[in-house]
C-alpha cells in the first residue's frame, strides 16, 4: 500500500496521518497548504479534521 506499512507482529497496518483540529475559517487555507507541503515532506495520504456539530463547520467540510 502506498500509505500504509504492514507491522508483522501484529499483522495490521500502520498509516501516517495528520490531525487538524477546529479553528476559524481564516486558517483553513493556510493549513492546507502547510499541509500539502507537510505530506510531500514525509508522506501520508490520509487527514482527519476534528469537527462538532456546528452548522456552520459541517458546511465547509463538505
Amino acid at each position: 500500500m502506498r500509505y500504509a506499512t504492514l507491522d508483522k507482529d501484529t499483522n495490521k497496518y500502520n498509516i501516517s496521518a495528520f490531525l487538524i483540529a477546529q479553528f476559524g475559517n481564516e486558517l483553513m487555507d493556510l493549513t492546507f497548504e502547510l499541509l500539502k507541503h507537510v505530506q510531500y515532506c514525509v508522506g501520508g495520504g490520509v487527514v482527519y479534521s476534528d469537527c462538532e456539530n456546528v452548522v456552520k463547520v459541517e458546511s465547509f467540510q463538505s
